[in-house]
């Protein structure tokens, strides 16, 4: 079995390419022609979005997810060249990090969206974390929604209010066919 996704892509102005994708973190300095993993560490972890710094280009950000380990952000500030883990785990292992978004006016707040796993008693609980020191400590906002499996994805920080963000879920629900 092969997981697929869409990756998530940055181009540093360097001309080297970044892409999180279920198969680690891969950059490419030729356009797209080739792809190495960024670093051996960053091969085995399932990458699930990629975000450049508005105000500083040299500077992005990759986050992993997986139910089984704690998700962490990975960070880079040299165009791409080295990738080092934020000090603290967004959330502990059982959650799925969706998405993230950087404020464009305050860098270092961080939100990350998801949803912690379902048991046989919940269905999944949607969360936000937020960061406002770069990931060395995370703040859980746990987000109400009505009833059903609901996935949560940051879209976007407001660019003045770095107190504003942008948010969409999806439903997950079943329907009777009589067919």
């Amino acid at each position: 079995l092969s997981l697929t996704n869409d990756p998530e892509i940055y181009w540093f102005d360097t001309g080297l390419l970044a892409m999180a994708s279920f198969d680690g973190l891969q950059v490419s300095p030729n356009g797209g022609c080739s792809w190495d993993f960024a670093n051996e560490t960053l091969s085995s972890l399932i990458m699930y979005d990629l975000a450049g710094d508005p105000t500083n280009p040299a500077r992005a950000l990759a986050m992993s997810s997986s139910g089984n380990l704690p998700n962490r952000l990975y960070e880079t500030t040299d165009n791409g060249v080295t990738w080092t883990a934020t000090p603290a785990p967004i959330a502990e292992p059982g959650f799925i990090t969706e998405s993230m978004a950087i404020a464009p006016s305050q860098t270092n707040r961080i939100f990350v969206s998801g949803s912690h796993l379902a048991s046989a008693e919940a269905p999944r609980r949607p969360t936000v974390y937020r960061t406002d020191d770069g990931g060395s400590t995370w703040t859980e906002f746990p987000v109400t929604l009505p009833e059903g499996n609901r996935t949560l994805f940051a879209l976007a920080v407001s660019p003045t209010d770095p107190d504003i963000v942008f948010l969409r879920t999806n439903a997950e629900t079943a329907t009777d066919n009589p067919e």
